[in-house]
C-alpha cells in the first residue's frame, strides 16, 4: 500500500484547501509541520517529506512555483486570462464528460499504484482517479497557471518540461496524457515517448481522431493540432515500444484515439 489510510485522508484535505481558502491553508500546512515533522531543523519543502515524495524516485525537487523558468506563455495565457464563452463550454465538456471517459481508460490500464499525467492541464482525469485512493496522482505540465489549477485535483504537481522528466527511471505505474501530443512536430512527439517509456514501463497517450467533428471547428486553432488515424498514432508508439494497443474511444463520440504502449 502506498499510504496509510490516514495519511491519505489528510493529504486530500490538504490539496482541496490549497488555492481555495489561502488562509486555511496555511494554518493546516503549519499543524502539519509542527505535528508531524520529527526534527523541526530541517527544512520543509511543502508537502513532500511527509507525505511521500520520495517514493517518486525524484532526482531534485521541483516546487510548484513563479521563479521556475516558464516558456508556455500561450498556455498560460488559456489557463489564466482566457474566459471567453468558448473556452468555458470547451473545460466545462472536458471536465464532466470526457475527463470520466478518459479516467477509465487508465483505469483499465491500471488499476492501482503511482500514476503521472505528463501534461496535466488542470488534472480533471488525475482527479476521478483521485477519488478511487488506490491511486498516487501526479501531474506536471509546462505550464505554471495549469499546475496551479492541478494541485486542487492530485496528490503533487510540478512544472516541467515533459522532454524531460525529472524522475528516475521506471518511478510509474503508468504515465497518460490526453489532448497534449497532437501539438507536438512528429520528432519530438517521439523524443517524449522515449522520455516517458524510460520513466514507466506503461504509457497511454490519446490524442485526437481524424474522425473527429473538430476538424471542421477546432477550438485550439491558434496552438497547432494534428489529427490521427489508428495507423499513424500506432506507427509512431513502435517506434518505441515492442507492444502496443490502438483503439477509437466510442465513448467520446470517435473524437478521440488511444495508444497504449509497454515495453
Amino acid at each position: 500500500m502506498l499510504m496509510t489510510t490516514w495519511k491519505l485522508v489528510t493529504l486530500r484535505f490538504f490539496n482541496l484547501t490549497m488555492g481555495r481558502f489561502n488562509f486555511c491553508a496555511k494554518l493546516l500546512k503549519s499543524l502539519l509541520i509542527r505535528i508531524l515533522i520529527k526534527d523541526k531543523s530541517e527544512k520543509y519543502m511543502a508537502s513532500a517529506r511527509f507525505f511521500g515524495w520520495d517514493d517518486l524516485a525524484i532526482d531534485e525537487f521541483v516546487e510548484t512555483d513563479e521563479s521556475i523558468e516558464d516558456e508556455s506563455e500561450e498556455w498560460n495565457h488559456y489557463w489564466t486570462f482566457d474566459s471567453t464563452i468558448k473556452r468555458r463550454i470547451t473545460e466545462l465538456v472536458r471536465r464532466v464528460y470526457f475527463a470520466r471517459i478518459f479516467a477509465r481508460i487508465v483505469k483499465k490500464l491500471c488499476s492501482e499504484g503511482k500514476v503521472l499525467e505528463a501534461g496535466c492541464g488542470s488534472g480533471k482525469i488525475l482527479n476521478y482517479l483521485a477519488r478511487k485512493g488506490r491511486y498516487l496522482t501526479i501531474g506536471c505540465d509546462s505550464s505554471f497557471a495549469a499546475t496551479r489549477i492541478a494541485r486542487r485535483n492530485c496528490d503533487f504537481t510540478l512544472v516541467c518540461d515533459i522532454n524531460h522528466l525529472p524522475f528516475k527511471d521506471d518511478t510509474f505505474h503508468l504515465i497518460f496524457n490526453q489532448g497534449v501530443m497532437e501539438h507536438f512536430e512528429e520528432e519530438e512527439f517521439k523524443n517524449i515517448i522515449r522520455e516517458c517509456s524510460r520513466a514507466s514501463k506503461r504509457v497511454l497517450i490519446i490524442v485526437p481522431s481524424k474522425t473527429s467533428i473538430f476538424r471542421i471547428h477546432n477550438p485550439f486553432e491558434e496552438l497547432g493540432t494534428v489529427f490521427f488515424s489508428k495507423p499513424k498514432l500506432s506507427s509512431l508508439l513502435k517506434t518505441v515500444f515492442p507492444r502496443t494497443e490502438v483503439h477509437y474511444s466510442f465513448l467520446s463520440f470517435l473524437l478521440s484515439v488511444a495508444g497504449y504502449g509497454e515495453r
